[in-house]
């Protein structure tokens, strides 16, 4: 999650995705849903 990092994540290989995207127990169990405002931008990264 980031309101100003967007453009810097994707160097690195993150990708935009939408919040549904992230698994609800993941969310659940972490900060994401309380400290991260939904207006945040969330970002993935695969690893292989």
């Amino acid at each position: 999650m980031t309101q100003t990092a967007e453009k810097y994540l994707q160097k690195f290989g993150f990708r935009t995705i939408e919040r549904q995207e992230i698994p609800e127990d993941l969310l659940n169990r972490s900060e994401l849903n309380l400290v991260c405002p939904s207006c945040s931008t969330c970002m993935a990264l695969v690893l292989e």
